[in-house]
């Protein structure tokens, strides 16, 4: 049963909600969610999700983008909480689980200032974190989101994070009081360096139906597993509050 609970409206970093929005507003899917790849990885982080959390009461995805992400969640969740910087993100978020509307709050909001209550979820989601890129800004996102996890709550957090940066992100949720329970690694080293080639080479329509192609998906990731944890470029880990 959907919960009836005031969460109070926050202030925005505007500048970089229009940096997000223009993105969506030039595109209607800028970071290529719908592909196949994607499409495995969103189904890979909820699955990871479902088994560490498999009922959770309130859950959380931070940065929901289109909202593949979002219904996955939403299906073993009592009630689904999302936002994003980008209204148009938000919107489509709302459109896709319009179905599951009972259950899903999306909103606008800020990372650094989202404005949920202390102790509240039991499970918190963010599938596109780029530490390599702004780690301390990252850092910030993580500590806001930490004290909203209740007492033994889990965190599954992924995004490109390269072989040298691994170390130091594990040690981030360390700094935070939480324990990395699982890591997950997705063998698409490969997939990207195809992708970018495809899309040189060959006309939208017909680059569009190789990469979405599952044949194409499962040789890519075939030979990334045959790299071990080096045929990732995402890599993700499971975090627990207060976990040993």
């Amino acid at each position: 049963m959907n919960q009836v609970i005031t969460i109070p409206s926050v202030s925005m970093d505007h500048a970089r909600q229009a940096e997000y929005e223009l993105a969506y507003q030039s595109s209607s899917d800028p970071w290529d969610y719908a592909s196949s790849f994607d499409q495995v990885r969103f189904a890979t982080i909820a699955d990871v999700a479902k088994r560490w959390c498999p009922a959770p009461e309130n859950s959380l995805e931070v940065a929901c983008g289109l909202g593949y992400q979002s219904r996955l969640l939403a299906e073993f969740a009592e009630t689904h909480w999302a936002y994003d910087y980008a209204p148009s993100a938000v919107q489509q978020t709302r459109l896709r689980c319009s179905d599951l509307q009972h259950k899903v709050n999306v909103d606008v909001r800020d990372a650094l200032n989202p404005g949920y209550p202390d102790n509240f979820f039991d499970l918190i989601v963010m599938a596109d974190i780029a530490m390599d890129e702004n780690d301390d800004w990252w850092l910030q996102v993580l500590t806001k989101a930490k004290i909203s996890l209740r007492k033994n709550g889990i965190m599954v957090v992924s995004g490109r994070i390269k072989e040298p940066s691994r170390r130091e992100f594990e040690n981030r949720f360390a700094l935070l009081g939480m324990s990395v329970k699982e890591r997950i690694y997705f063998h698409d080293r490969y997939w990207f360096k195809f992708r970018s080639l495809v899309k040189r080479v060959f006309p939208k329509n017909l680059s569009t139906r190789i990469l979405s192609s599952s044949t194409t998906l499962g040789g890519l990731r075939a030979i990334g597993r045959l790299q071990g944890v080096n045929g990732s470029i995402h890599f993700g880990v499971v975090a627990q509050v207060g976990g040993e």
